[in-house]
Order: structure tokens, then sequence, then C-alpha cells
């Protein structure tokens, strides 16, 4: 990229990175002089992107592969957001899969998504978690966000979340023991 003449890159001998944090520059330009990465979940989802934007393959394709086998449930709506901010298609599909498995942990603390993902998430018919659960789940998010009024001025997920509970009884239950044994089934062939 440098030496080549086309971009402004190699006419000014300096390369300005500033869509992404420092961490994630910072672990970018270590693998580039040591050929190592590593860093936080978070940090290599954003260090994939600067891989993919500055087109150095190897490095992209190890982040994906760290984030995809690293990804727990606890931080999956991190790395949910974060790849759908930066386009990461197949981290995002994990981080996704993740919580629609492991829903009760993954959207324990109702993270803060944005409304149009939190949409995409609890209208999904793969959610594994039965109805109920998922009502107290959502009322708990209610109850925290009343706690932290005085710091939160707006709240965009409010009406999504309203909107799902008045969907929710009109939902067939949903009932993930009875996924879990299709999935075991599946897997014992």
């Amino acid at each position: 990229m440098v030496n080549s003449g086309n971009f402004e890159e190699a006419q000014t001998a300096q390369v300005v990175i500033c869509d992404f944090s420092a961490a994630a520059v910072e672990s970018f330009l270590r693998f580039l002089y040591s050929g190592m990465v590593e860093g936080s979940l978070l940090t290599l989802v954003e260090v994939a992107a600067v891989a993919d934007k500055y087109q150095v393959h190897r490095l992209h394709a190890l982040c994906v592969q760290a984030c995809q086998h690293g990804l727990k449930p606890a931080m999956a709506c991190a790395a949910f957001e974060s790849a759908d901010r930066l386009r990461l298609a197949s981290i995002r599909r994990s981080a996704k899969e993740q919580i629609l498995i492991h829903p009760g942990e993954a959207l324990k603390d109702g993270q803060n998504l944005s409304p149009q993902l939190l949409s995409e998430l609890l209208s999904s018919n793969l959610l594994c978690i039965e109805n109920e659960a998922l009502r107290r789940l959502l009322s708990a998010w209610g109850n925290q966000k009343k706690r932290k009024a005085a710091a939160m001025d707006d709240d965009s997920q409010q009406p999504i979340i309203s909107r799902f509970m008045s969907e929710l009884s009109k939902l067939s239950n949903r009932r993930p023991a009875q996924h879990s044994t299709v999935l075991k089934t599946l897997g014992d062939r």
C-alpha cells in the first residue's frame, strides 16, 4: 500500500487511520511488524475491519477465526453490534447465533443494542427461550432502565420492548428443550 504509487499514503509516506480505536490500530501495526495479533474480542473485531479495509487478508482471516472461536454469550451482543457497524458479516452471524442459542445469558444485562438489531433478535423465530423467560428478561430490562433513568435521556429501545411485550402473548410458546432435543438428535447422526 505505502509502496504503490496510486495511493496517497505512497505520496506522503504516512498512513492515517482515524476510523478505528487506538487499540485496534496498535494491534494491526503489531501484526504488520511481528506477525502476531492479540487483544480483547472487541478489539479483534475492529482489527478484522482494519485488516479488511487495508487488504491484509491473512490478518483478517486470523481475526475472524479468533472471534468465532472465542465468542461467548456474555460478549455476543457487543460483538454483534460492533460487527454490524463495521459490516463484518461472518462475525455478525456468529455473534447472532450465540445470542439466539443462549439468549438468557447473552441478553441478561439489557445490552445497548440499536433498536434495529434488538428488533431483529426479538422477532426471530430461532430465539431459544420460552416466552415466560423472555417476558421476565424484558421486564428486568425495564426495571434496570427505570433505575438508570437519571443517567439516560433517550431510551430508543423502549418502543421495541413495549411492542414485543404486547405481542409476546400472541406468539406460540417457545420451548428450548424441544430445540435442544432436535439439535442433539442431529448431532448424534
